[in-house]
Formats: structure tokens, sequence, C-alpha cells
């Protein structure tokens, strides 16, 4: 990594870093997103289940 690209990692880490360790002062605050992730899952799923049983049906028609 370049000098000066590395300056900016780093000023840019500075700025955030009560947002980086927020959850540390606020305990109700867990320290991953996983509950944001578990709650889009099962939508992402539907959706590429349905998108995979109307292109085999289209195959399956064009037989």
């Amino acid at each position: 990594m370049a000098g000066a690209e590395a300056g900016k990692l780093l000023r840019s880490l500075k700025q955030k870093a009560s947002q980086w360790w927020y959850f540390l002062d606020h305990p109700q605050v867990p320290p991953d997103n996983n509950l944001a992730e578990r709650s889009k899952r099962l939508a992402v799923t539907k959706r590429k289940g349905t998108w995979w049983l109307s292109f085999s049906l289209r195959f399956r028609a064009d037989r």
C-alpha cells in the first residue's frame, strides 16, 4: 500500500473510531449485524428459489 493510501486509510479509521467501538460502551448494541443479515435471508432464499423454479418450468416447456 502506498504511503498516501495508508495515510488516507488511517485518517478515515481515526474519524470513525467511535463508530467502530460503539458496542463496547452500549451493551444493548450487538457487535455484528447477524440479525439484519438473517432477516434478509428468507427473502433472498425465496427469490432465488422462485427464479430457479420459473427457469426450470420454461426449460421444460421448450422441450
